[in-house]
């Protein structure tokens, strides 16, 4: 049974992606390891995906995702007991004639003991609300759940992101507790203490959103509950990744094998690009605290000093690498982002900065002094 264990650098770029009724309008009962599993492979789907694939993985990496020891002899035993109440469940969604459906989510599931593999496909009714999605659906890192201890974070977390772009929502307490499958606590001061406040607090402290929230009541009863949602800043994605790393304790990049290492010194791969000339990636939006891998350019011509190299450092073309919002700064004719050295150094990504073209160019725009 080999070892696929992941590690943030390669899990940090998965998306969940849903359509918004299948958030805002859906009611389940999953606990805390089968939502991951459900979000984990709903962030595999690539975006030109227009069929479910069956999807493989080891039963190490499952017990990965779902925080279980995987040197653990049961595990076997658990994660087929796993799977066949994942197999079982069900969710309701509410449709726009107000009628409702029912549905598993998944199709199929077979696992191997000697293989060590797992193979689970979607059920083919969660297509229109997983496949070629254009409009009226949300997006969120993998990364901000995994490391969540609550069932009612991930399924809070993933509503209010839904709503994100409002600042604020307003649930009425009782649709809410349907909405968390949490209406077992009848009084609202139970809900706020065992829901509501584990929760936010969790929230907060692990994922790319500050939210608070204030219960309004109605005479002398809760009736409706207002959270106010805002994008935290490159510094609180930053706390965020160190919690999530420091809660789930997997590596931080790869371990490479002797022979990995070899093979790689005989590439001669270039280096990663450092950003004390990039900050973050747009398209993602999110602080690149781990390692990733940049797109090279296909130049062997490439010279840190040449003019007609003058968007490129070591190979790697720096013009897509632009974020609004953050400070613009003029390397030779192009506009790119800089933050400052030091925030850099903190996140772990500016260990090569004083290597050539962008310590040089560092030190003319002032960012740097030695």
């Amino acid at each position: 049974m080999g070892n696929n264990k992941k590690t943030l650098s390669e899990i940090r770029d998965y998306k969940v992606v849903k359509r918004n009724d299948l958030i805002q309008k859906s009611r389940h009962q999953l606990n805390l390891q089968e939502q991951k599993i459900i979000l984990y492979m709903i962030s595999k789907i690539k975006p030109n995906d227009g069929d479910f694939t069956e999807q493989i993985f080891s039963i190490s990496e499952f017990c990965q995702i779902i925080g279980l020891d995987d040197d653990n002899g049961g595990n076997y035993a658990y994660t087929k007991k796993t799977l066949k109440s994942l197999s079982d469940k069900s969710i309701w969604v509410t449709l726009d004639d107000g009628s409702e459906t029912i549905f598993r989510w998944l199709n199929d599931v077979t696992i191997s003991k000697r293989s060590g593999l797992i193979r689970l496909k979607h059920h083919e009714k969660l297509k229109s609300y997983l496949l070629d999605l254009h409009e009226n659906f949300t997006q969120y890192n993998l990364i901000y759940t995994l490391a969540m201890r609550s069932q009612y974070s991930i399924r809070l977390y993933e509503l209010l992101k839904s709503y994100q772009y409002q600042k604020y929502v307003i649930f009425d307490l009782d649709e809410l507790k349907k909405l968390l499958f949490a209406e077992n606590y009848k009084l609202g001061n139970d809900f706020k203490k065992r829901v509501i406040e584990p929760a936010t607090n969790e929230i907060c402290k692990l994922a790319d959103i500050w939210v608070t929230y204030d219960l309004i009541k109605n005479g002398r009863k809760f009736s409706e509950v207002r959270f106010d949602i805002h994008a935290k800043d490159m510094s609180g994605r930053l706390d965020a990744w160190t919690s999530i790393q420091h809660e789930i304790g997997w590596d931080s990049v790869s371990k490479l094998t002797k022979q990995e290492k070899l093979e790689r010194e005989k590439k001669d791969e270039r280096p990663q690009l450092p950003d004390a000339n990039v900050a973050t990636v747009a398209d993602a939006n999110e602080p690149q605290i781990f390692p990733s891998v940049y797109e090279p350019i296909n130049d062997a011509e490439n010279d840190e000093d040449s003019e007609e190299n003058e968007y490129f450092y070591k190979g790697y073309d720096i013009r897509k690498y632009n974020t609004e919002n953050m400070t613009k700064v003029k390397f030779n004719a192009y506009q790119t982002n800089v933050k400052d050295i030091a925030e850099l150094e903190a996140m772990g990504k500016a260990r090569d900065y004083k290597d050539g073209w962008a310590h040089r160019r560092a030190k003319e725009l002032g960012i740097l002094t030695t």
